[in-house]
C-alpha cells in the first residue's frame, strides 16, 4: 500500500502481505495518537506526564541511504499490531529539536511508530524530546 506523508513531502510504501497481516484493513483509529505507555530507559522509568503530544507535520520524515529498506518486516508488523491494541503498549518515540528546518523536530528513535501512526490517519505522535 502506498501513503502519503504530511506536507506532501512524497510517498511511502508498506507490503500489502505485511499490512494484510497485522489485519489493518479492520482496524479502527481511536484518537488522533496511538495508545502508549510509559518507557523504561535503564534503571529509569520515564511515565506518562513526560510524553508530549506532536503534530506529524512538524516531524521531518526519516530517509535511509539509497539501497537500504526503511522498514525491517520484524520491527513494523508488531507496531501495526501494536497500533491495533487499547491496552497501549508501544512506547513513544524520541525527537530532538531541529535548528534552521522546515520542521520542528528531527526523529531520534520511533522510525516504524512514526511512519505506521502516518498509514493508520494519526495526526499526532506521542513523544519524549531531547532525552
Amino acid at each position: 500500500m502506498l501513503f502519503q506523508l504530511p506536507r506532501q513531502d512524497g510517498t511511502f510504501e508498506i507490503p500489502d502481505a505485511w499490512w494484510e497481516f497485522a489485519d489493518m484493513a479492520s482496524h479502527q483509529r481511536i484518537g488522533e495518537y496511538y495508545p502508549y505507555q510509559g518507557l523504561l530507559r535503564g534503571e529509569t522509568y520515564i511515565d506518562r506526564s513526560h510524553v508530549e503530544l506532536v503534530p506529524l507535520l512538524d516531524i521531518e520524515p526519516l530517509r535511509r541511504d539509497p539501497g537500504t529498506p526503511l522498514f525491517r518486516k520484524y520491527k513494523l508488523v508488531p507496531v501495526l499490531m501494536g497500533l491495533r491494541s487499547p491496552h497501549g503498549f508501544l512506547p513513544p518515540c524520541e525527537l530532538q529539536r531541529t535548528a534552521g528546518s522546515r520542521f520542528k523536530y528531527a526523529l531520534h528513535n520511533g522510525c516504524h511508530r512514526f511512519y505506521a501512526s502516518i498509514a493508520v490517519g494519526y495526526s499526532e505522535l506521542p513523544v519524549l524530546i531531547d532525552r
